[in-house]
């Protein structure tokens, strides 16, 4: 069956998302977002809403880094999980399933099932609020053991931070910065916080 998406253009929707009652939209990347649980309100993100400077750092992680890891640093509302979510879509057009969590529900998740396994297996991780957690030492183990799993076993990550270009190993510590650095590439948001100038606009 044919059909043609409104954000994504057309697509051919494959027989197991056709059998997915709870996704009403059948387009393979708008699916895709709702199983990776990227909040609604990013579910129509492209990273066509971006300049294209940042576009094209973008496509190069998704091309050339494919085991790598993504730096999104900057302020409060400059559309960093934006950025995310579109970059998002742009894996699951490759065919590749990412999966969205906050850093906080990650740890929180990770205590419950006594396991970062889950968080490790995912073929694409996007972790975002990074150096927004409790920031005890038990904390800083459960993320170095997500952060360290998913090194060795060669797995992308994009880990989003409301932080300036010099506070991510301060916030995240030297063992987990150290691993993320070695293979990754760093996508700096700067400017007027989105969520400001749409409520001005309002």
């Amino acid at each position: 069956m044919n059909s043609e998406c409104t954000i994504h253009g057309p697509f051919k929707v494959s027989r197991w998302l056709a059998n997915q009652d709870h996704i009403t939209n059948k387009c393979p990347v708008c699916g895709g977002l709702i199983i990776a649980q990227v909040p609604a309100r990013y579910a129509r993100a492209t990273i066509a809403d971006f300049e294209q400077g940042i576009q094209d750092k973008a496509v190069k992680y998704l091309r050339d880094h494919p085991k790598g890891n993504l730096l999104l640093l900057g302020p409060t509302g400059t559309g960093k999980t934006h950025l995310a979510a579109a970059i998002a879509a742009e894996a699951i057009k490759m065919g590749v399933q990412p999966y969205y969590t906050q850093a906080l529900a990650a740890s929180n998740r990770i205590i419950a099932e006594k396991s970062s396994q889950q968080f490790i297996e995912k073929p694409f991780l996007i972790v975002d609020e990074i150096g927004r957690q409790y920031n005890t030492s038990a904390e800083s183990l459960r993320l170095f053991d997500l952060v360290n799993g998913r090194y060795n076993a060669m797995r992308p990550t994009v880990f989003i931070g409301n932080l300036k270009q010099d506070q991510f190993k301060e916030a995240v510590g030297e063992a987990i910065a150290d691993r993320i650095r070695e293979d990754h590439v760093k996508i700096f948001l700067t400017g007027e916080s989105r969520r400001k100038a749409a409520k001005a606009a309002a």
